[in-house]
This record gives C-alpha cells, sequence and structure tokens, in this order.
C-alpha cells in the first residue's frame, strides 16, 4: 500500500516539476547552458570541519572524499584547473553574524585551524587555488569569477 501510495505521489511531483519548467520557459527562465570551452573543477568546503564528525557541524564524509579524490585525478590528468573553497569566520564577528546565529556550531572555522584546512585525502597541490570565504556562496566577497 505504501508503494502504491508512494509512486502515486512521485507521478504527482513529477507532473508539477514539468508543468514549473514549461512556466519558467514560457517566461524566458531556466535556459541550459553549454559547457565552456575552458572547463576547471571547484570543490566546495571539503574541510574537517565538515568532512570530520569529530566537529559539530562535521560528519563521516568518506564516500563522498573518495569521489571527489577520483574526480580530482582525472582532473589533474587532463590538467583541469582546479579551484578549493573554505569557509572562515573571524571570532572577533562571530556576534554580529546572521549565519552564526543560524549555525552556532559554524564558530569552529577559525581562520587558522584544522576546521578550515581542505580534508587531506583530497591531496590539495601546489598550484591549485584556494578561495577563502565568509559567506555561504563562492561568489560573495571572494576573487573567484576573476580567478575563473
Amino acid at each position: 500500500m505504501d508503494v502504491e501510495r508512494d509512486h502515486l505521489a512521485s507521478e504527482a511531483d513529477d507532473d508539477r516539476h514539468v508543468a514549473i519548467r514549461a512556466a519558467y520557459a514560457a517566461r524566458g527562465i531556466g535556459n541550459s547552458l553549454a559547457p565552456g570551452a575552458r572547463p576547471a573543477l571547484l570543490v566546495v568546503d571539503f574541510i574537517y570541519g565538515f568532512t570530520d564528525p569529530a566537529y559539530a557541524c562535521g560528519s563521516d564524509c568518506s564516500a563522498a572524499v573518495t569521489a571527489t579524490a577520483s574526480l580530482l585525478a582525472e582532473a589533474r590528468a587532463a590538467s583541469v584547473p582546479i579551484l578549493f573553497s573554505t569557509i572562515v569566520f573571524d571570532p572577533a564577528r562571530a556576534a554580529s553574524s546572521v549565519w552564526l546565529l543560524k549555525m552556532p556550531a559554524m564558530q569552529c572555522l577559525e581562520p587558522g585551524s584544522r576546521a578550515v584546512a581542505i580534508d587531506a585525502r583530497l591531496a590539495m597541490q601546489s598550484g591549485e587555488v584556494l578561495i577563502t570565504k565568509t559567506a555561504a556562496s563562492c561568489f560573495t566577497g571572494t576573487d573567484l569569477a576573476a580567478t575563473l
């Protein structure tokens, strides 16, 4: 019985998604982009603060780290530019950070701490770029757009 109900709910979700995509298309929203001529690989926030369960905001991300390490090996073999991001919060400004009010567990993400270091299982190489951000987006307040 649950399987039938789940199947019907899934079909309803599919119908809603089709309708939403059609409404967006009619308004010129949500077009696809073709891959660019110069690909790059951006590895976002694979830092110990998130990949190590010892940290309050961390969890066991071993499967994701292993898959990303394989992707990195392929990108390195193909000489694709590789960028990593980390996120840091200045302890002196923590009291005024709305993000930290929402997610106080992220207070451990202090500059220079192990929590903000790229997980060593990804073996960041010399010449690969590290983008340090202070907000959720890699583009906000960083030079990522110019670097790409």
